[in-house]
C-alpha cells in the first residue's frame, strides 16, 4: 500500500478526487477530471467528520449513485487492475430514507437501462440497521468474494479488505464534498451477507458507510453549519 509522503495528503487527496490538479508526477492517480461541487481538497478535509447522527432529511438517489461511481474509481484508480489484479465489489444500498424509493434493499448496478438501482427482496431485518450502525438515511454495504482470496492470513486476504476500505472511503470523501455526511464501519454483518448471496451467491458483507444529512450538535466545532460529530473513528457493527 503506497505511503503518502508529509505534506502532500491534500495532494494525494487530491488526486484520489479526481480534481483538475492531479498527481504532480503524473503518477498512478493521475485521470480525467471530474467536477466536486463544494470546495477543494482541503476544504473537504476540514469537513471530514465521523457524523453518527442524522437528520431525518432525505437524500438524492441520483447523489447516492454519483457516491458509488465515484468510490468505484477512487478503488480502481489506487488499485489498478493491470498491477494489482481485478477484484468485483458487489454493493448493496440499505435505503432508509432515499427519495422516490421505498424502505428497503438495492442492487448497485452499472449501466442498466432500467436505472441505478434494483430492488431486492424484503428484508425484515433492515431496520435492525439503524441500531447496529447509525439511522443514516441510507447506508452503503461494501461486500466481496472472499473465498477468492482464500483464507485469513493469506496473501490475497488482507488487500481485498483494503480495498474494500479504500472503496468506503473514497464513498466517504465523495459525500462530504457533496454537502452530505456519514461514518465508515468495518465489519460484516451476516444479515447483509445472506442478502448478497441470494444476489451472487459468493460474496460476504465487509464495510459499511452510512451516509445522510448530519443533526447539528451543539457545543462541537461546525455545529452552525449542521456539521454534528463524533471523534473521527471507524467503527465495527
Amino acid at each position: 500500500m503506497p505511503l503518502i509522503p508529509a505534506g502532500e495528503l491534500s495532494l494525494d487527496v487530491r488526486a484520489l478526487l479526481g480534481t483538475r490538479e492531479g498527481h504532480p508526477d503524473g503518477g498512478p492517480y493521475s485521470r480525467p477530471a471530474t467536477a466536486w461541487p463544494i470546495g477543494s481538497a482541503d476544504a473537504v478535509l476540514a469537513r471530514r467528520r465521523a457524523v453518527r447522527q442524522f437528520t431525518d432529511g432525505a437524500v438524492a438517489p441520483q447523489g447516492v449513485q454519483t457516491i458509488i461511481e465515484r468510490a468505484r474509481e477512487a478503488e480502481r484508480a489506487v488499485w489498478p487492475a493491470e498491477a494489482h489484479g481485478a477484484i468485483e465489489y458487489t454493493v448493496l444500498v440499505a435505503a432508509l430514507r432515499m427519495t422516490g424509493f421505498a424502505p428497503g434493499l438495492y442492487l448497485s448496478v452499472d449501466d442498466s437501462a432500467a436505472g441505478p438501482f434494483s430492488e431486492l427482496a424484503a428484508a425484515p431485518w433492515l431496520d435492525s440497521l439503524r441500531a447496529a450502525y447509525a439511522d443514516a438515511a441510507c447506508l452503503l454495504l461494501i461486500c466481496a468474494d472472499i473465498s477468492a482470496a482464500g483464507r485469513s492470513g493469506s496473501t490475497q486476504y488482507g488487500p481485498l479488505l483494503i480495498r474494500a476500505g479504500t472503496l468506503g472511503y473514497g464513498a466517504w470523501l465523495s459525500a462530504i464534498s457533496l454537502g452530505l455526511a456519514g461514518c465508515v464501519y468495518a465489519g460484516p454483518h451476516h444479515r447483509i451477507t445472506e442478502a448478497v448471496r441470494l444476489v451472487d451467491g459468493r460474496s460476504n458483507h465487509i464495510f459499511t458507510v452510512s451516509l445522510g444529512h448530519a443533526r447539528p450538535l451543539a457545543g462541537y466545532p461546525g455545529h452552525d453549519t449542521g456539521e454534528g460529530h463524533d471523534d473521527d473513528n471507524v467503527d465495527g457493527p
